[in-house]
């Protein structure tokens, strides 16, 4: 049997750490020891201060480090292994800093990171010379809370995970912020000096070989507790809504086939990835995600539309919290459902709805052209035979013009209703404008063909601060449709 021999960080849980029987243990561990049995490999762990394990893999110690991040720097510098874990690394405030929203303006802050980590690495590339962050370079994650939580600095940044760990076991958890969306989505496995290419791909042989036996999914269920259970997942693969579960780390755990249907996604490329890789990502409100799995939401309801192979959907999309039987939080659960026919209809019933206002519109239009083109064409006819008439010259400049712009303030409701302009807010007397401006032409157009009688009972003192000519057209569309029931 092989046997190799790696390092890893102390001060790093749940991935490698010391527990309290002083035993090397932690996620990684157990998934390096894993891959080794099944490789008939040997794998012996010890753990060192970060830094001082980085020194020791490149002094040729040890053959391998676990928990290194696959970032560009350091894959140039290594050979990598498989991906053990996609994390977040995130930024944290106190509960009480409400000036700390994002951390757009880092610059602006104190900021404590583990040395190489690659939250360091995140955070010296932000900085500047115009704007150089204020960074206080710390030897572990425990470190770099205390200087949070002592006031020395105003954010921590660094492994989401490991610092709620650490704020849990001191009972500070209460007291954090996350600030913002994730700074980075960072892949964790393991690293070999270059020239160890065949034990690189024995560990990646042998990652293969435990997520196929169900052994991987064991140990990650047994660490994070974020096993679903066979009839869970039974439920959600035989309804028909489509359901995405992701768990608490933001892994896809479970898919339904009513999801991939509608959504065109490849199982092979979604499931067991962080949805931050996927298209899920795309797709779905990122931020509520987070939000629930951070507890600062329970539920999210939205619609939303999505383009899939140049096939427009609407989707009613409910985002809800999950919980195990203890009452605690394993992740969230995506619901939805196809309302592309319904928002059809919808749309088809609203345009129907419309022409048939605008029929109304336009016949009681038709009635109120009536008067004033009568009375324009009384006035033409009589011209010749009173054109030297100065009484009637002045009755004619008088109420012909009136007439006229009767005519376009009818013509300019009618664009209106179409595509109402801005609203210009002022104080309107509901009672006189029914009578005045709506009433009286729906009455004429009522009378004239069914006998119908109109009532208005309101008081002249019942006023609203609207758009007074929006307000009328809302009016006109409300009696239109009472008119119509009473003639149907």
């Amino acid at each position: 049997m092989k046997k190799i021999k790696l390092c890893a960080d102390i001060k790093h849980p749940p991935y490698e750490f010391i527990n309290d029987k002083g035993e090397v243990d932690g996620f990684n561990i157990d998934i390096s020891k894993a891959i080794g049995k099944e490789m008939d490999i040997e794998v012996e762990v010890e753990l060192l201060d970060w830094t001082e394990a980085i020194k020791a893999m490149d002094n040729g110690e040890y053959d391998g480090i676990e928990g290194m991040s696959f970032s560009g720097n350091r894959q140039e510098k290594y050979v990598f292994g498989p991906e053990y874990i996609t994390v977040f690394h995130s930024a944290f405030a106190l509960e009480g800093r409400q000036d700390i929203k994002d951390i757009i303006n880092l610059y602006k802050y104190r900021v404590a990171v583990q040395k190489n980590d690659v939250g360091f690495e995140i955070i010296t590339r932000m900085s500047s010379n115009k704007n150089p962050i204020s960074i206080f370079v710390v030897s572990s994650h425990e470190d770099a809370l205390k200087l949070l939580l002592e006031g020395r600095v105003d954010l921590v940044v660094g492994n989401k995970l490991t610092i709620l760990h650490y704020a849990e076991k001191s009972g500070f958890k209460n007291k954090l912020k996350l600030v913002g969306s994730p700074i980075h989505l960072t892949k964790y496995g393991i690293a070999f000096k270059k020239g160890n290419e065949v034990i690189a791909d024995k560990f990646t042989i042998g990652m293969k070989k435990i997520k196929d036996n169900g052994k991987y999914e064991e140990i990650y269920d047994s660490w994070f507790n974020h096993k679903m259970g066979y009839f869970g997942k039974q439920i959600i693969e035989n309804i028909d809504t489509g359901v995405i579960y992701i768990d608490r780390l933001g892994r896809v755990t479970a898919i339904n086939k009513f999801a991939k249907g509608i959504l065109n996604l490849p199982l092979e490329k979604i499931l067991f990835k962080s949805f931050y890789e996927t298209d899920i990502a795309k797709i779905f409100n990122t931020t509520v995600i987070h939000n629930i799995l951070d507890g600062v939401e329970d539920t999210y309801y939205a619609k939303i539309e999505i383009d899939n192979m140049d096939n427009k959907k609407y989707l009613e999309v409910n985002y809800t919290k999950l919980l195990d039987d203890k009452n605690i939080l394993i992740g969230v659960l995506i619901n939805f459902i196809d309302i592309t026919e319904r928002k059809k209809m919808e749309e088809t019933l609203i345009r129907k709805d419309k022409m048939e206002s605008l029929g109304f519109l336009l016949l009681n239009i038709a009635h109120e052209l009536r008067n004033p083109l009568t009375s324009i064409k009384n006035f033409i006819e009589l011209i010749p035979e009173h054109i030297e008439d100065k009484e009637f010259k002045e009755s004619l400049i008088y109420h012909v013009p009136k007439q006229i712009d009767y005519i376009n303030k009818l013509f300019t409701s009618l664009l209106e209703y179409s595509k109402p302009d801005e609203a210009n807010i002022s104080t309107v007397n509901i009672k006189e404008l029914l009578e005045n401006d709506i009433m009286r032409s729906l009455c004429k157009l009522s009378n004239d063909s069914k006998g119908i009688k109109f009532n208005i009972a309101i008081g002249g003192d019942f006023t609203l601060n609207v758009d007074k000519n929006q307000i009328k057209q809302v009016l006109i569309n409300l009696q239109l449709m009472e008119l119509k029931i009473l003639v149907i």
